[in-house]
């Protein structure tokens, strides 16, 4: 049965970034390994299989099904229609496999936002690239499929959409009723000025893309609960970079078990003595290393010289956890199934697969072949 929406004070402590706390979402993306939290509590069945079902729905369905499934605010407009809208924390949600919807919210179940009488508080900096969209950082389902586009293409296929002289076709529409699809002005002023006559350089929207990257990065990194020094522990860190790897769950506690025996599970957990003493991965760290994850294909060919290639220095730390996270073999090398083809998912966040079961595909193979077939017997006689 369909949830009811809720009408309330919508805070970000409400609706919290995620769903739940980092070692939540690591026990809910099924690794089964106690926490770095001692008497931490693991998910349970009901749980475990609303997270595989919306792990299938972020796979599987449409982008409208998606976006109205972790969405989780419906905003009353002025002349009582409504809007449903994404937080940033919903956005990135969306696109991660393992993290549970907050309770009682699903598929156009939403909590109801009145801009007159209601608070709304996001944890989002006052420079963040959200406010682009709008001046509460809030996303629509157009803002949300241009976000995905930007996520999972180039920004040269991105620019096809764009005529010779820069200005993007404002024509374009969604099917369906269901979503508003309407440009967001917002979004059309930061790229082509006030008066939406300006051209959107290549420059911009690196610009753009760099900024969204860093603040998709920090929210990723925040809902690990980084320490006072901004620091998340090293076995959290191998959570992170396995989240899109699609591996089963026996094989990700085999992984993340390597790693808590060489670096124990924090400062104060009392680690094992023969671990290394854990110094945690700072934000900076892990920009560097998603840095890196944009040259992943360079890398690919230049693993030895990556320096060269992605144009920075990892930090002997980090590249320490990377081994022991995929070197499965102990020989102190990477190969590419270990650890290239796991970053090239990790860089794209998983919209690199196709949307579907491959009923479909397997269907129109099966038809292709039959024509074939067909054409084959009428030419021979």
């Amino acid at each position: 049965p369909r949830a009811e929406a809720k009408m309330l004070k919508v805070t970000e402590e409400e609706n919290p970034s995620g769903g739940g706390s980092g070692a939540e979402v690591a026990e809910a993306a099924g690794e089964g390994e106690e926490d770095e939290k001692p008497g931490k509590q693991r998910v349970g069945f009901r749980d475990r299989k609303i997270i595989a079902y919306e792990d299938r729905i972020r796979a599987y369905s449409t982008p409208d099904k998606i976006f109205r499934y972790f969405a989780t605010l419906q905003r009353v407009e002025p002349d009582g229609s409504t809007q449903v809208l994404m937080t940033p924390a919903d956005f990135v949600r969306s696109i991660t496999p393992g993290v549970k919807q907050p309770e009682g919210l699903g598929l156009d179940a939403f909590q109801r936002y009145d801009p007159t009488k209601d608070e709304l508080k996001l944890e989002v900096r006052p420079d963040s690239v959200f406010y682009t969209l709008g001046d509460k950082a809030l996303i629509s389902f157009s803002d949300y499929v241009f976000l995905l586009t930007h996520r999972s293409a180039q920004v040269q296929a991105i620019l096809r959409d764009q005529s010779n002289v820069g200005k993007r076709h404002r024509d374009h529409s969604t099917t369906g009723n269901t979503l508003k699809a309407e440009m967001n002005t917002a979004l059309a002023t930061y790229f082509f000025g006030e008066n939406g006559q300006g051209t959107l350089s290549v420059a911009r929207m690196l610009e753009f893309q760099a900024r969204l990257q860093r603040e998709l990065n920090r929210i990723e990194f925040d809902r690990y609960q980084p320490d006072e020094r901004d620091r998340i522990s090293e076995l959290r860190f191998a959570r992170l970079l396995i989240t899109y790897a699609g591996f089963s769950e026996a094989k990700k506690r085999k992984m993340l078990r390597r790693v808590r025996e060489a670096f124990g599970k924090g400062d104060d957990e009392g680690e094992d003595d023969k671990a290394k003493a854990s110094r945690g991965i700072s934000f900076k760290q892990y920009v560097e290393f998603a840095q890196l994850l944009k040259c992943i294909a360079d890398v690919d060919t230049a693993l030895t010289f990556y320096h060269l290639v992605a144009g920075i220095q990892l930090d002997d730390h980090v590249l320490d956890v990377v081994f022991v996270l995929f070197d499965e073999d102990g020989d102190l090398h990477l190969s590419n199934k270990e650890f290239v083809s796991v970053m090239k998912h990790r860089m794209l966040r998983g919209l690199d697969r196709p949307m579907d079961t491959g009923l479909v595909r397997f269907l129109s193979a099966l038809s292709t072949c039959a024509q074939n077939q067909v054409y084959g017997w009428f030419a021979k006689e």
